[in-house]
Formats: structure tokens, sequence, C-alpha cells
């Protein structure tokens, strides 16, 4: 009777071996052209690229949200706790982690140090991450997800530019130190900022002084531009500035008529911003002398996405035509190079890879069979990809979903992104998080490991 059982366990040990064996060649065939990765039911975001490794942390989901609403509402002071740079112990703890080659992540924790500014509220302290790699670092708030202040980093993050959200003022860090030196005047013509703010109210009837919102980098992160009306309190309007970096010299490059409003879209190159003015928005290119010129599209209702080198930029027309064109700063002309029909309607976010080879751009397809999808545009080939979120296996830990949708991304590299797929369920959304490589071959761990899942009987094969 032993024997027997003794057989009979080695022919089902022996057939299971089969069966995974059998299982194996099929998913491991599947998986080499598979350009997925699973990396969790985790809403990692991008923190930065350190080197050639991405580094990513796990934000908030929708339910951890629900969860601090509820104690805020029972009087637990959770504000507190992120004060002392910690999350509250009803959500999971913030954690880093290292993007590998071949898809793993691996933990990380980041150097720390504080740098301090000042608000209307006196001196403030911004903890800041610090990442190593072998020719530099790069730097990130300790805690994006709750932080009082913005960091900025220069295209060659050689110089970060930290600024408080409420628009109080700029310091700038140098690679190499860890403290921060303000940049920003604290006056104008003599005047500080709440003078100014009356006069404004007294001219215009309105209170709304701004300093120098969202600063642009230049290219070469030498110098930046932003937008203030601390010179046009007399009128409703506001003016483009210009700092140098090095020097710390800064004034106006242009400043706005009667309820003239100025917006800036991004440099061209060193010497040349395009802006916006007026309702509908009319586009301009100026240079950093402050002459201006208007820009000249080939079609009508333009709004342009993003910024590529040499004077590259993408453009859109009534977010249904795509357009990757060449701006010539002696003439003003938009010069289109690619057009691309969307089959659907544009959304945010958009942008270039690290290379600018490559354009991504979510969009909302006409038949709606598949929620928000991504396009991704090989600018060298001028072929396009397009992505939807029903073209990986669902989780089985998700459980019923009522809709699916891609939610977010951003590049990882030239050839991998981070693509956030949204599972719309009865009570809530959860975000997952995975990895499209452009190349295929998704990680191979994870099918080798649904596959022994799939033969033993285990549920959840992730």
């Amino acid at each position: 009777m032993r024997r027997k059982m003794k057989n009979r366990s080695i022919l089902s040990a022996s057939f299971i071996g089969m069966m995974i064996i059998i299982v194996l060649f099929n998913v491991s065939s599947a998986s080499a052209e598979s350009p997925w990765t699973y990396l969790g039911e985790e809403d990692y975001q991008l923190a930065g690229i350190a080197g050639n490794f991405p580094i990513v942390f796990n934000a908030l989901q929708s339910r951890d949200h629900r969860k601090i609403s509820k104690a805020k509402r029972q009087g637990q002071d959770i504000v507190d706790n992120w004060k002392k740079n910690e999350r509250p112990p009803i959500v999971p703890k913030l954690t880093f982690k290292r993007i590998l080659p071949d898809n793993t992540l691996e933990d990380i924790a980041p150097e720390t140090f504080e740098i301090y500014y000042e608000d209307e509220k006196g001196r403030q302290a911004a903890r800041i991450a610090k990442w190593s790699f072998d020719h530099g670092y790069i730097l990130s708030p300790a805690d994006a997800e709750y932080s009082s202040f913005l960091l900025l980093p220069s295209p060659d993050k050689s110089r970060y530019i930290v600024q408080d959200s409420p628009d109080i003022g700029l310091w700038l860090i140098v690679k190499g130190k860890t403290d921060a030196v303000k940049i920003s005047k604290d006056n104008f013509n003599g005047k500080i900022r709440h003078e100014l703010r009356d006069e404004l109210f007294k001219q215009t009837g309105h209170t709304s002084l701004f300093w120098n919102p969202d600063p642009v980098f230049s290219p070469d992160s030498s110098k930046i531009v932003f937008t203030t009306n601390r010179d046009c309190t007399d009128i409703k309007g506001n003016s483009i500035w210009l700092q140098d970096l090095s020097t710390g010299k800064e004034g106006a490059l242009i400043k706005a008529g009667i309820d003239g409003h100025y917006s800036v879209k991004g440099w061209i190159d060193n010497e040349h911003i395009i802006y916006t003015q007026g309702e509908p928005v009319s586009y301009y290119l100026l240079d950093i002398t402050g002459n201006a010129k208007p820009l000249k599209f080939p079609e009508g209702n333009p709004a342009i996405l993003a910024f590529g080198p040499e004077g590259t930029t993408v453009w859109e027309q009534n977010r249904i035509i795509i357009y990757v064109a060449k701006v010539a700063v002696n003439t003003g002309d938009v010069i289109n190079l690619y057009e691309n029909r969307i089959d659907g309607t544009l959304r945010d976010p958009y942008n270039f890879s690290p290379d600018s080879s490559k354009f991504a751009y979510l969009f909302v397809p006409n038949d709606d069979d598949a929620g928000q999808s991504l396009t991704v545009l090989d600018l060298k080939t001028g072929k396009d990809r397009v992505i939807k979120p029903t073209s990986v296996t669902k989780p089985a830990s998700i459980g019923e979903v009522v809709r699916i949708s891609l939610h977010s991304f951003s590049w990882l590299d030239n050839k991998r992104l981070l693509i956030h797929i949204r599972y719309i369920i009865t009570n809530g959304f959860i975000i997952t998080s995975w990895i499209y490589n452009l190349e295929g071959g998704g990680r191979m761990y994870d099918a080798i490991k649904e596959a022994i899942n799939i033969v033993i009987g285990v549920n959840n094969p992730l």
C-alpha cells in the first residue's frame, strides 16, 4: 500500500513537473514577445533618474486618502506626522526603489539634508533627498506628496530652484553645495511686497500680486524666465522677466499694456522664448534682448505642447491633430515636419523621451472601448504605436472591475515607460504600476512564477 502511494506521488510529481515544463515553454515564448512587466498594486511615481537608474516612490492610493480623511474627521492630527517627515501609521510607509535594467525593483534609501528659506510665516525648513551615482547626484523632495515647497531642476541638474508654494521667493541650490541662496529680490523700486499689493488694490481693485511664479530654465541652465506684475500695479497686466543666474541680474524683457497678460510657454534655444498673449491666445517669439515677433503657424487654433532640441516643438490643433515642427527664429515661421491625427481626444500628460527621439501622449479613443490609451510617436521613422490598457492581464488580487484606463506615464529611459493603469472598482479605484518596453521583452520572472502558480493552483499568480 505504501509502495503504491509512493509510486502515485512520484507519478503526480512527474506529471506536475511535465506540466510546468510545457506551460513554461508556452508562457516563456509569449513572455519573450510581451513588452509588459508588472511592478505591483502600487502607484509608483518617478522621483528622478540617478545616472541610468530611475528612482520611484510609493505614492498614496485613493484608499489611503480615504483613511486619512476619516482620521481627520475623527480629530487625529495627521499633519503633525508629516511635519516630522513621517507618514501617518494608518497608511503605508514611504519607500524608495531603484529600477534595474531587468525591470526588477531594489530598495534604496537616499541621503537627506535640510535647507532653509523664509516665507510670510518666517523661517522654514525644506527636507531634501539626495541620490548619488558615479558621475554626480540628483535631488528631490524627501516626501514629494507632502511638501510646502517646489524643487525645480535645471536641464543639466547643476542647479535646483527652491520655491515656496505661496510664491514668496526663489532660492538656488548649486551642485556640490547643500545650502540654498536666495536669488529673488524682496523689493521693487524701493517698495516691499505689501506696499505694492496695496498699490495694486488702489489702482485695479484686486490684490493678486505675483512675484516670480513658475520659473523656466534656459536649455543651458544659465538663466530663468518668469512672469510678474510687480511692475504693473497701475494696470491689470503682467511682464516677462529674465534673470541671469551667474550674475543675479534680473529685469523685464517685455511689459504688458492695459489688460495685457503674458504666459511663458518655454525656450526654443538659449536665446529665444515662446510666450502667449491675449484671448484668443496668440503666440510670440521673444529674444533675450526683448525683441518680439508673432509666430506664424500653418494652421489656425494652435496650442504648443512641448519643446525639443534645436527649435523643435510639438503643437496640436483642436485636440485632434498633433504636429512635430521646427521654429525658424529669424522669421517666426513654424514649419511642420510630421503630422499625426489622433483617433480620439488628446489628454495630459505628453512629453518627449530623454533623447527627444520619441513623443508620447495620452488620448481617449473615439470608440472608448479601452478607456484612456497612450500613443508613442517615433520621430525618426514617422511610425506610431498605440498602447491600450486592455493589452495587459488584470492582476487577480484586484477582483471585479467596473472600468480600466491608462492613467498616466513617465519615461524611464529611451525605450522604457513607467505606466499606471487604473482599475475602477465599486468603492473607488486602484492604481497598478507597469513597465512597457518599446523593444519588447518583459521580465521573465513574472512569466515563470505565473506558470508555476497556474499548475499548482495558486489563485493569485502575481
